[in-house]
């Protein structure tokens, strides 16, 4: 269950279950681009059943397990569970303070020009990592995805709270790392200049059709690029 302005995310299971339901961001980092990014979660409540992580862009979103168990497919992402850092469900790091507490925090830093990922609990970082030195990372992680903060929860007493800067974080972010909230995200390639607003990736045309059923090719010019998906709609009758 997603609550609070889609930031706190409270699971629906029975404590026990064998299943960790899965939530990711609606932002991503993008691939192939530069910045540092910090970002915290804390655990509301527990069962002892939250693993905050990060997965990439060809992580299904209908999976359930833990980052130990769900990502040893073709799938990318990296996360904690009871004191290992597991990345694409392989463990990378070990022997650290699990952190699964109620309030809790955990913290993320990550450099997106060369994917080196820090993780921490309470203010210590894993590794003994120093992130503004780039020293100390749990993992690397691909360049060429697309990186969406995510956790899996269990049950109803397992609730997790997303800080991307929407409000002050509970330790400071390290120095050169910036909060992942839209004003500090590069800026969109769609709508930011004339030559590139959505006119140029977005646009509608309307034709008279031929009467008829023959299959006869038509050809469409005027919308300014060639489109990659149509939508056609009938103005005139109720045909679908």
């Amino acid at each position: 269950m997603i609550s609070q302005g889609n930031l706190q995310y409270t699971g629906t299971g029975a404590a026990g279950d064998a299943t960790y339901t899965f939530v990711k961001s609606t932002i991503a980092i993008p691939a192939n681009s530069t910045g540092k990014w910090y970002w915290e979660t804390q655990i509301a409540a527990t069962t002892a059943r939250v693993s905050p992580g990060i997965v990439g862009s060809n992580f299904p979103g209908n999976q359930y397990g833990t980052f130990a168990s769900s990502l040893t497919g073709n799938y990318a992402g990296a996360g904690p569970q009871n004191g290992i850092f597991y990345k694409d469900g392989t463990s990378v790091l070990t022997g650290q303070t699990a952190g699964g507490a109620a309030n809790d925090y955990a913290m993320f830093a990550y450099d997106a020009s060369t994917g080196e990922l820090w993780y921490g609990v309470n203010g210590t970082w894993w590794n003994s990592g120093v992130p503004a030195a780039g020293t100390g990372e749990v993992t690397t992680l691909s360049t060429t995805l697309d990186w969406f903060p995510a956790a899996f929860v269990q049950s109803s007493g397992d609730s997790i709270i997303f800080n991307f800067g929407q409000r002050p974080f509970q330790y400071t972010a390290p120095s050169g790392f910036k909060a992942l909230v839209t004003q500090n995200l590069p800026t969109p390639a769609m709508g930011a200049t004339a030559t590139t607003r959505a006119g140029k990736y977005l646009n509608t045309l309307t034709w008279s059709g031929t009467g008829g059923s023959s299959g006869a090719t038509r050809s469409f010019t005027g919308l300014g690029f060639q489109p990659d998906f149509v939508w056609q709609k009938n103005r005139t009758s109720t045909q679908d």
